[in-house]
């Protein structure tokens, strides 16, 4: 409004009122202040346009990166470890005849992959060439390469061709059994309650056409365990590794003196019912909800693109149209440009066609994909004679809530935010989360009497410990024999399993409490 000229020549911006100075610096000042003025409009017109054409829903704002950083915490706590591919693929590849042996930590050689893995129907089926031998492999992705002068190994994770012609081959000698179903001992439950574990999947397709199939968005796998009353459990992901196979010994033991024929009763109605309920359902909602936003932004962008080509060509037809009647040269003939307007409809048209046919989600019924008998050893043990004396199962479930009490406020002393997980949940009984950092810490709680001198540890735990170590916390909690005079006393082993490498068939480490409590801290 005062604008005059610095002695530069330069057009002077309003100075701000109040501030004084020589009129160059007061000049400077000013300019300055404009230009932060017009950077933060830039980028909240910026924000505007990325919120409006974003063609994905989940663009990253200050309030979303928090809840990704959780879903990330959390799907690092139940992603596909290393161990469990590595445990598969070293007992698979012997089984098939093939041969591996350890060099580097974490670094193998495979020096035979038989023939029957090798086949080319196999390799034309995963779509990649099989070798014969490997120099290295690694199934973790830090030990790819650790060193200049050591070889590159190649990383074994789903989608290598080594790992899928392996799983190929194995469920092509042993699918079979996943419906025929099999029996299985739990060697640390004490109960004598059987049960049937039952392997669910569910997937959800669009309209698009795979090799003559509706192409697969989604799929989910579930287990569940179905009592003898009908009662439905949740034994979380990968229950079998806490389970063994079961012995001559115990399958005569049973036949003897055991009916399970409820066991094939109509368990697969009760399981479908369940697993629409609980997984079918919630599934698709999920993917329903995001593949709906998606594909509307996309319809929207698709359709306003094109519609703004196809008006220009219209008009640039009939302007060409228009030169032409008065017999003016022109570059291009306005039958192209109507032409051009033509191609852009057609494909407008398609484009929308097939948006239509991707949003065309279908919700399949859950399949069943395998079932299997689980005998507790508890029940085993009576059939057997044992004389092992039977811990009353009130106190096994106090002793358990005592202890996973302790340990939730231990956490909150730490300032962190514990939840409890579900009883049945294989891997760890809380997760805990730190305010400042994000981190979710697993934690496994193990709680004892003072007759206990032994704990026992899943197999499934011990992985869950080596798939992230610096998040995982084995709590170990001292319970006395009478809670309401005394305080339980929480104890941690931090990477307690690092020097330890289970075998494919270990169902669950024993561990002697006094040894451990040697090694064992304070809640950190």
């Amino acid at each position: 409004q005062q604008a005059g000229l610095h002695p530069g020549g330069r057009q002077a911006a309003k100075v701000p009122r109040g501030v004084d100075g020589p009129p160059h610096v007061l000049g400077e000042i000013a300019v300055a202040r404009r230009r932060r003025i017009d950077e933060a409009e830039i980028g909240n017109r910026l924000q505007t346009v990325l919120d409006e054409r974003a063609l994905a829903s989940n663009v990253l704002d200050a309030t979303s990166i928090s809840s990704i950083r959780h879903q990330m915490e959390m799907a690092l706590a139940r992603k596909l470890a290393p161990g469990f591919i590595q445990a598969f693929f070293t007992a698979a590849l012997d089984d098939l005849g093939g041969r591996i042996a350890p060099r580097e930590t974490g670094r193998f050689e495979v020096t035979r992959v038989p023939a029957i893995v090798r086949s080319k129907e196999r390799e034309a089926a995963i779509g990649g060439p099989v070798q014969t031998v490997y120099e290295r492999v690694t199934f973790d992705k830090d030990r790819v390469a650790i060193g200049d002068d050591l070889l590159r190994a190649e990383l074994v994770t789903p989608g290598h061709p080594l790992l899928a012609a392996v799983l190929d081959t194995i469920l092509d000698r042993y699918g079979d059994t996943l419906s025929t179903g099999t029996t299985l001992v739990d060697p640390t439950d004490d109960s004598d309650t059987v049960r049937v574990l039952v392997y669910l999947e569910h997937t959800i397709t669009d309209g698009r056409l795979t090799a003559g199939a509706r192409k697969v968005v989604s799929r989910r796998f579930q287990f569940v365990e179905i009592l003898h009353d009908g009662t439905i459990l949740d034994p979380g992901a990968e229950p079998y590794l806490n389970y063994a196979p079961i012995t001559a010994e115990a399958q005569h033991l049973l036949a003897a003196a055991v009916d399970n024929r409820w066991a094939s009763d109509g368990l697969d109605r009760v399981a479908r019912s369940w697993a629409t309920a609980q997984l079918a359902t919630p599934h698709y909602d999920e993917i329903a909800h995001v593949t709906k936003a998606r594909i509307e932004r996309v319809r929207v962008a698709v359709d306003e693109r094109l519609n703004s080509e196809i008006r220009y060509w219209d008009a640039r037809a009939a302007e060409l149209k228009q030169q032409e009647l008065q017999g003016k040269k022109t570059r291009l003939s306005s039958g192209r440009a109507r032409q051009r307007a033509d191609e852009l409809e057609a494909r407008k048209a398609r484009r929308l066609r097939e948006l239509d046919i991707e949003a065309d989600l279908m919700n399949h019924a859950p399949t069943i994909v395998g079932a299997a008998l689980v005998i507790p050893q508890g029940l085993l043990d009576r059939l057997g004679g044992s004389t092992r004396p039977v811990i009353d199962q009130a106190v096994i479930e106090e002793t358990d809530r005592i202890a996973v009490a302790a340990v939730m406020a231990a956490e909150r002393a730490l300032g962190r935010e514990p939840e409890e997980q579900d009883h049945n949940n294989p891997g760890f009984d809380i997760l805990s989360t730190d305010r400042n950092s994000g981190i979710v810490y697993q934690i496994e709680v193990k709680g004892h009497r003072p007759a206990n001198t032994e704990i026992k540890v899943r197999a499934r735990q011990v992985r869950q410990a080596k798939m992230n170590p610096e998040r995982f916390r084995l709590a170990i909690v001292s319970v006395p024999h009478n809670p309401a005079i005394e305080r339980a006393k929480v104890h941690y082993l931090i990477r307690p399993f690092d020097t330890y490498e289970p075998h494919f068939a270990q169902t669950y480490l024993p561990l002697d409490v006094e040894a451990l409590l040697e090694h064992a801290v304070e809640p950190q």
